[in-house]
């Protein structure tokens, strides 16, 4: 195979994304400590512009892709078996609201009523996740954030903030 030529090499380290109009209001909202809800029609750049600002934050982001099957269970984590033992394997957004790392519901209109509202208690304040399988109550570290996202028919997007009384 033979290498691209100059132009093509140069072309391709061009940035391939740019910053929507949204952009600047959503760093504002994660550094005032908001968890964020984005919609607007399909290929506006919301879930690029989430991942592409907790890299720019230095944040591990966990993408949740929502269906209407998704169940809260899938939120906590799952009971299993290792050598005989009974283990309980965290699931992403537990693992992220402990550590501090950031969680993308994408495509959040899908889930059943239910399933999101577990997410309230995570996104309180003084936020917990509740282990009913373990008996754990895990605090939520303040550095989390959790956005959701998903596509609107409107030509317009729109962002919505939750204040959680961390910065």
């Amino acid at each position: 195979m033979s290498k691209p030529s100059p132009a093509i090499a140069e072309a391709s380290s061009y940035r391939r994304w740019f910053d929507p109009p949204f952009y600047d209001e959503l760093n504002a909202a994660v550094a005032c400590g908001f968890h964020v809800c984005l919609n607007g029609p399909r290929g506006t750049g919301k879930t690029t512009a989430i991942k592409e600002l907790a890299s720019g934050w230095g944040k591990k982001l966990h993408v949740i892709q929502v269906h209407a099957d998704l169940t809260i269970e899938e939120l906590r984590g799952e009971p299993g078996l290792r050598e005989g033992n009974s283990t309980f394997q965290r699931s992403p957004v537990v693992v992220a609201a402990e550590r501090g790392d950031w969680v993308l519901f994408d495509e959040a209109n899908l889930a059943r009523p239910g399933v999101t509202a577990w997410m309230n208690n995570v996104l309180d304040d003084d936020g917990v996740v509740s282990i009913p399988a373990t008996g754990e109550l895990i605090p939520v570290a303040r550095a989390f954030r959790c956005f959701f996202s998903w596509a609107t028919r409107e030509h317009v997007s729109s962002i919505r903030r939750w204040w959680t009384g961390a910065a």
